[in-house]
């Protein structure tokens, strides 16, 4: 792995993998998760993943701009959680979750 800040996926992938989830794991989660943080507009830009011992770690890439950008940034991303949190109440409500 390289440098940089690593943490386990303890979340997503709190197992070992085998060998064929990890050539699956390193390249389609990274793309995946990529692309719903571009959409958030989270605070940062992407997530590189690496295996050590067939466990899956990411490594967050900072957004880098001015405090105005990061700003805007931030205002963005709750403006779309508070949508997914709407969705994900009438989702619960419809399939009898809730």
């Amino acid at each position: 792995m390289s440098h940089g800040f690593w943490m386990q996926d303890r979340m997503h992938l709190p197992n070992a993998l085998t060998p064929l989830d990890q050539t699956l794991v390193q390249r389609s989660f990274g793309v995946g998760v990529g692309r719903a943080i571009a959409k958030m507009s989270m605070p940062i830009t992407g997530l590189r993943v690496g295996l050590f011992g067939g466990y899956a770690y990411l490594s967050p890439q900072p957004f880098m701009g001015t405090p105005e950008e990061m700003g805007a940034r931030f205002e963005e991303m709750k403006r779309i959680a508070g949508q997914l949190g709407g969705m994900r109440s009438r989702f619960a409500a419809d399939s009898g979750l809730m």
